[in-house]
C-alpha cells in the first residue's frame, strides 16, 4: 500500500517505476523490470504489487529462492491477496515440497474458491503424495470450473496418470485419449502412457498402434520401441518384434557414445575429433540442435588451431 503523506515528487516517481516496471515485464524484459520495481520498493517498502510482479520477474529468470521471498513478502503485507499463495505455491511445488504447495493452494481456495488453475495445481501436488482421491477430485474440478483452461490437457494427463497407478486402465485410457484429442500431432506421452493402458489390458495391437504414433513423432523415444516389441511379441510378431529391439540396442549404443564422449571432453575439451564424433552420435539420436554446436565449436577450433 502506497503511504500518503509522502511527498508528490515521490509519489510521482513511484506511479512511474511501477508502470515502467509493468510495461518492462509484459515484454519480458525481467531484468530491468526488477530494476524499476526495486527503486519503487525504496521509495514505498509497503508496496506489495511491487513485490508480486518483481516476484513474478524472478520466477522469469529462474530465481526461485529470490521470488519466493518476494511472494513471501506480499503476503506479509496483505495476506488476503490469492495471487501471491498461487505463485509461492507453483515453485514450492516445483521444488518437490508437496505439503507446503499444499497450504499455500489451499488458502487460495479459502480466499478464491473459482480459480481453475488453484485446483489443477492441488491436484498435482496430491497426487504426487499419492493422495489420489483427493487429487483426481481436485483435477475434475479444474476441468469442471474452466474446461477451455491451458492447464485442462495437463489435468488429464495427470488425472490418466493416477489411474494409472492405481490399475483404473479404462479410465485411464479416456483420459489419455482427451489430451491426445487437444493435441493430436505432439502428445507423445499421452500416446506412449494409453499404449502402456492398453498392454495391461491385453489390447496389444491397439497399444502397437500407440507405440507407433509415438515413434512417428519421435524416433527416438526407445521405450516406446522396446514395449511395441514387446507387444509383437505377445502376438507371435518375432521377426517385427526383433526389429525393434535391435533399434533400441542401436539408439542405447549412440547414447553411450554420447555419454564417453562428453566424459573425454571434460578433461580435454578442445578436442576436435572427440567434439566431431559427438556430434555425430547426438545427429543419430536426433539431437540436431546439440549437434550443430558441437560442429560449431570443432570449426572454429579448427581455425585457431
Amino acid at each position: 500500500m502506497i503511504n500518503i503523506e509522502r511527498s508528490e515528487k515521490e509519489k510521482i516517481d513511484l506511479f512511474h517505476f511501477l508502470m515502467d516496471g509493468m510495461s518492462k515485464f509484459s515484454e519480458k524484459n525481467y531484468k530491468e523490470a526488477i530494476d524499476d520495481y526495486t527503486k519503487a520498493l525504496g521509495i514505498d517498502p509497503d508496496a506489495a504489487i511491487a513485490y508480486l510482479y518483481r516476484g513474478k520477474c524472478r520466477t522469469g529468470l529462474e530465481q526461485y529462492e529470490e521470488a519466493i521471498e518476494d511472494f513471501t513478502k506480499v503476503i506479509e503485507i496483505d495476506p488476503t491477496d490469492g495471487r501471491p499463495y498461487l505463485s509461492r505455491g507453483r515453485l514450492t511445488l516445483r521444488k518437490g515440497n508437496y505439503e507446503f504447495a499444499i497450504k499455500d493452494f489451499t488458502k487460495v481456495i479459502e480466499i478464491d474458491p473459482n480459480f481453475a488453475d488453484t485446483y489443477y495445481y492441488l491436484g498435482k501436488a496430491r497426487i504426487s503424495l499419492k493422495q489420489y482421491e483427493d487429487g483426481i477430485n481436485d483435477l475434475n474440478k479444474s476441468i469442471e470450473l474452466n474446461p477451455d483452461n491451458p492447464n485442462c490437457d495437463n489435468a488429464y494427463y495427470y488425472l490418466g496418470k493416477a489411474r494409472m497407478d492405481l490399475k483404473q486402465y479404462q479410465d485411464a485410457i479416456k483420459d489419455f485419449t482427451k489430451v491426445i484429442e487437444m493435441h493430436p500431432d505432439d502428445a507423445v506421452d499421452a500416446y506412449y502412457r494409453r499404449g502402456l493402458a492398453k498392454m495391461d489390458l491385453k489390447q496389444y495391437q491397439d497399444a502397437i498402434q500407440d507405440f507407433t504414433k509415438v515413434i512417428e513423432i519421435d524416433p527416438y523415444f526407445d521405450d516406446a520401441y522396446y514395449h511395441r516389441g514387446l507387444a509383437k511379441m505377445d502376438l507371435k510378431q518375432y521377426q517385427d518384434a526383433e526389429e525393434d529391439l535391435t533399434k533400441i540396442k542401436e539408439l542405447v549404443q549412440y547414447q553411450n557414445a554420447v555419454d564417453d564422449l562428453s566424459k573425454l571432453l571434460e578433461t580435454y575439451p578442445n578436442d576436435v575429433n572427440c567434439l566431431s564424433l559427438r556430434a555425430s552420435a547426438k545427429r543419430k539420436l536426433g539431437d540436431n540442435e546439440g549437434a550443430d554446436e558441437d560442429d560449431r565449436k570443432a570449426e572454429k577450433l579448427k581455425n585457431i588451431l
